[in-house]
């Protein structure tokens, strides 16, 4: 505020407080004189009006007096003349208000006017006696008019001279106030309204009152003192108001960036939580980790994530503890499983780290939803286990089938020498069969790793169930209870080999799971009718009619974990050596291919149930599991007949002489093209091996073919992943044989490339 404003605002106010100070004191003065002859007014007023009443007093004992003179003999006699005279005589007095005269016994004998004013009265009532006894009695009731008419003359003559007294007193006061306090007071107004003008430095002038003067002196002192401290207090205006600004600006920045903070926290793609060290209370949850627990903000702030069952009291104390004991208090890229609200689990990646605020520890946490990247990696290993198995498949199929080959040829030669309804040639039976599930296994394995498809036709499991039982019956234990349970005829759409080899791994996981111990092993085999809502609780399952296979057990059970993976590739709960871990993931994957579901109930100390779930279908004609091979086709055509084992040569060859072809048989692809570009019309067909050193078998059939082009040609393979039979087909090679070869299928795939070829 400037020196201006002061004066503006301060001059005319200190100048009404002088005025309005002594005006104080004459009202005050004035105030104590009035009181105090009011005062005297008043006692002098009632010591007047009571002598007035005792002068009416005297009065009324005088007239009574008279009257009781004259009154007394008349109303001893009862002249009631005498009495109304005498009271009539005595009303005339102007004093006399009203008169009432009563005889002894109380009758009123005469009685004047009413009395309209009584309080301008004064009454007595009197006794009259006469003779010592008492006559009557007389009731007065004298006016005060006259005496108070007299006593207010004087009242107003007292005023006059107490006014009069009054404005002496107050001039007088006022002169002598204005003599000995106005002025002096005025020259200290004056110097204050300088002073708080803002000219701290005015001196006063010289005051004779020794209050006034110290009063001056006390003002001078504290302008000195004011003026010292506006300087400092302007100083500090200005550090405080520059402080006010920094604290406008701070706040404004705090506000900016709580705006943002809130922004970033709730919009987060992660979930962020805000947690109590002590106690885990949740103080703060962002919208993203809302959605992964399935919770409303509401539901979780205020209590504990215990309390939530987000993980159990256990989980967060080996969390806290890494937290506390790790650098900087902080834990990177821990995993942890929250449970959700449906139960669901919730695998999350967890960033914490400790703060302080107001003394007080909190957690704050950024989680990272990996549920779905772990599945995915899952997924991946799935996929690369897929991929190991598929190369897997590929590296032995081709061995292992020229090894079957040899299995199968050898005992076909056999069979062919051994009599009807014989030992030796049920037992060569038996190997044909075994070496015709071995070669299933492998197309198994192929199917499986996807490098080969599956011969899918109509099945009746419960045929396939019951040699299974037989089977197992023969190979465990005795103390292994076997029940088999068949209440369904269904057929399904499946490969037989297939159905038979995921029923005897079941069964051979059950058995091995009691093999300690022993137990009981359970095959049921029923109908099952899936309606809509069961089927919404598995993957690509429609409702409709299934047939349910259930292994149950009644060995140790698995744990969850266990259960987790009990279909991933190579996994097994066995100790080295007791397996390779194909069994429930090639289950798995055979179910799942056929529209079907797999599902795993175990627990520890109790067993396991594993139920197989398969879409029925309409049943049509029964086919065989296993044909043993009858009379085969013959010739006697000349045959080059080209492999680089020695002895798929000498077996083709002792098969094919049987078959009474004449045959030429090489190990050396180039030797044979050599000697077929001698003679290529000496052969009536070429059947050569796919897979051979220095040429492939469909190069080498190429080149045989640009020698002679309508050359019969026939490629064999135990496995290829490089080139397909309608490939081969395509290219003009007549025929594809896979290995391991059976006689009859060989003999009728030669005989009709031969006569095909005879009828070009």
């Amino acid at each position: 505020m400037s020196t201006r404003q002061r004066q503006s605002d301060t001059k005319p106010y200190s100048q009404w407080k002088g005025t309005y100070l002594i005006v104080k004191l004459m009202i005050g003065l004035l105030v104590i004189l009035v009181i105090s002859l009011s005062a005297l007014a008043v006692v002098f007023y009632k010591g007047h009006m009571a002598e007035v009443r005792r002068a009416v007093n005297e009065q009324a004992d005088q007239h009574f007096a008279s009257l009781s003179r004259i009154l007394a003999p008349s109303l001893a006699q009862g002249r009631l003349d005498w009495i109304t005279a005498t009271g009539a005589a005595l009303a005339q007095d102007k004093t006399v208000r009203r008169i009432q005269i009563s005889d002894a016994a109380g009758r009123i004998v005469y009685q004047s006017s009413t009395v309209t004013n009584p309080a301008q009265s004064v009454a007595r009532v009197f006794t009259v006696h006469h003779q010592g006894r008492i006559v009557g009695e007389v009731s007065l009731h004298l006016a005060m008019q006259q005496l108070t008419q007299l006593a207010n003359r004087q009242h107003k003559a007292l005023a006059l001279q107490i006014g009069g007294v009054l404005i002496f007193i107050f001039i007088a006061v006022g002169l002598l106030i204005r003599l000995v306090i106005r002025r002096p007071l005025s020259a200290l107004q004056h110097g204050i309204d300088r002073i708080a003008a803002g000219d701290y430095r005015f001196k006063f002038g010289p005051i004779r009152q020794n209050e006034l003067r110290g009063i001056a002196r006390r003002f001078s002192q504290m302008a000195g003192e004011i003026e010292s401290r506006e300087n400092r207090l302007q100083d500090m205006n200005r550090k405080l108001q520059a402080q006010i600004e920094e604290r406008r600006q701070a706040e404004a920045a705090v506000k900016e960036s709580e705006h943002i903070f809130r922004n970033l926290f709730d919009l987060s793609p992660q979930a962020i939580t805000l947690t109590r060290l002590d106690d885990g209370t949740l103080i703060n949850v962002n919208r993203r980790f809302c959605e992964i627990v399935k919770f409303d903000q509401a539901a979780i702030i205020g209590r504990t994530s215990t309390e939530m069952k987000f993980y159990s009291p256990a989980a967060r104390k080996r969390f806290v503890q890494q937290l506390t004991d790790g650098a900087n208090h902080e834990v990177l890229g821990l995993e942890m499983t929250i449970q959700a609200k449906d139960g669901s689990n919730v695998q999350v990646q967890l960033f914490a780290r400790i703060i302080e605020v107001r003394d007080v520890k909190y957690i704050i946490a950024i989680m990272h939803d990996v549920t779905e990247q772990r599945k995915l990696e899952r997924q991946v290993r799935q996929a690369h286990k897929m991929e190991a198995i598929g190369t897997l498949a590929g590296g032995i199929a081709h061995d292992f089938n020229n090894i079957l080959s040899a299995i199968v040829g050898y005992a076909e030669l056999l069979r062919m020498d051994a009599p009807e309804n014989t030992p030796p040639r049920r037992y060569l039976d038996k190997i044909l069969s075994s070496a015709d599930r071995a070669k299933n296994l492998v197309s198994q394995i192929l199917t499986f790793s996807r490098q080969s498809d599956s011969s899918l036709q109509s099945v009746q499991p419960k045929l396939i169930i019951k040699e299974v039982l037989k089977l197992m019956r023969a190979s465990l234990p005795s103390n292994i209870e076997i029940q088999g349970i068949m209440e369904s005829d269904a057929h399904v759409l499946a490969d037989p080999t297939l159905i038979h080899q995921m029923v005897m791994n079941l069964c051979t996981n059950a058995g091995t799971a009691m093999q300690a111990n022993g137990g009981l092993l359970t095959v049921a085999l029923t109908d099952f009718q899936m309606d809509a809502q069961q089927a919404a609780r598995y993957d690509n399952i429609k409702p409709g009619p299934f047939v349910s296979i259930t292994i149950s057990d009644t060995g140790g059970g698995m744990p969850r974990e266990t259960v987790e993976r009990i279909f991933d590739p190579f996994f097994t709960t066995g100790d080295t050596g007791e397996g390779i871990g194909m069994g429930l993931s090639v289950v798995h994957g055979i179910v799942k291919d056929r529209a079907g579901e797999v599902t795993v109930k175990s627990e520890v100390g109790k067993g396991t149930q594993i139920t197989l779930l398969l879409p029925a279908m309409a049943t049509p004609e029964r086919n065989a599991l296993f044909t043993p091979p009858g009379k085969p086709a013959t010739g006697n055509e000349k045959i080059l007949l080209v492999d680089d084992e020695a002895f798929q040569v000498d077996l083709g060859t002792q098969l094919l002489k049987r078959l009474g072809y004449r045959v030429v048989a090489l190990t050396d692809c180039m030797e044979a093209l050599s000697l077929f570009r001698k003679q290529p019309h000496d052969f009536d067909l070429v059947i050569t091996d796919l897979t051979m050193p220095h040429m492939a078998g469909d190069t080498f059939a190429r080149k045989i073919m640009s020698v002679r082009p309508d050359a019969p040609i026939i490629l064999c393979t135990g496995f290829s992943d490089r080139i397909t039979e309608e490939e081969v087909l395509a290219m003009g090679v007549k025929a594809f044989m896979w290995k391991p070869f059976v006689i009859s299928n060989m003999a009728a795939t030669i005989r009709r490339v031969l006569d095909d070829a005879a009828n070009v």
